[in-house]
């Protein structure tokens, strides 16, 4: 038997979650990538670096003040999202590249590694000193780690819920109902 793929019956196999979720990885990756590439594109490519900040602009303040880069070219996302998208695609790539995936060893794990980007909030929140760019980035690498986690859980499920339903013949994902009716004691 291949690694990444389980057995179904005789001579048929199911794809492992790696490629789905190596795939989202990917795409975290090109997100992160795109915006320390900001800056850069100020310089050489000034309407694309305004087209990217725009996209991130959406899902970020972009205060160049919080923003990793120099203050003329920072990037397009702030600090703290930075290390939520960073920490999000390490996890995804590891769990690309493992064989399963433990969710309850996360949920253990769950509220200590978003603790360090909630305490920096709540220091904000009541009025204190905030940290610097490069330390809000390093305290939300592990809230991004445990998203990262989260998703690649999500992602792995829908794959395999996907390939079940095309090896048992049935397009596109099964029905509660159906799933209920094949698996009763569920």
């Amino acid at each position: 038997m291949s690694q990444g793929r389980s057995f179904v019956g005789p001579r048929r196999y199911l794809p492992g979650p790696g490629g789905s979720v190596a795939f989202v990885a990917a795409l975290v990756f090109l997100a992160t990538a795109l915006s320390a590439l900001a800056p850069r594109l100020d310089v050489s490519y000034p309407r694309a670096s305004v087209a990217v900040r725009a996209v991130y602009s959406k899902v970020c303040h972009q205060l160049s003040s919080r923003s990793l880069g120099t203050a003329q070219h920072p990037h397009a996302l702030c600090a703290r999202c930075e290390g939520l998208y960073c920490g999000g695609a390490i996890a995804l790539a590891l769990a690309a590249c493992a064989k399963t995936l433990r969710v309850r060893c996360l949920n253990r794990w769950l509220l200590l590694l978003f603790a360090p980007t909630a305490v920096d909030v709540l220091i904000r929140v009541v009025g204190g000193m905030g940290l610097d760019s490069f330390a809000r980035f390093l305290v939300a690498l592990p809230a991004g780690f445990a998203a990262g986690a989260l998703l690649a859980v999500g992602v792995a499920d829908c794959s395999l819920i996907l390939a079940q339903s095309r090896v048992n013949g049935r397009p596109g994902p099964p029905s509660r109902a159906r799933l209920l009716a094949e698996n009763p004691h569920e």
